[in-house]
């Protein structure tokens, strides 16, 4: 990326010739924020929200056996 047609050229080149040239290592910070904590609140959540139900489903068949 960023590179034009006669760095190219060079590059190839000097892989033809049998040496490497070396190239700058630039490095990119992908994670822009980590949600963790968001995700960790919207599954504890759906899990409290499903024991209720559970609960409340399983009351109810009670009430309708006796």
């Amino acid at each position: 990326v960023g590179k034009t047609y006669q760095n190219l050229l060079q590059e190839a080149q000097a892989i033809k010739a049998g040496y490497v040239m070396e190239s700058p290592t630039v490095y990119v910070n992908t994670a822009t924020q980590n949600n963790t904590g968001l995700w960790a609140l919207i599954c504890s959540m759906s899990a409290a929200m499903m024991t209720f139900l559970f609960k409340k489903s399983k009351e109810e068949s009670n009430m309708n056996i006796e």
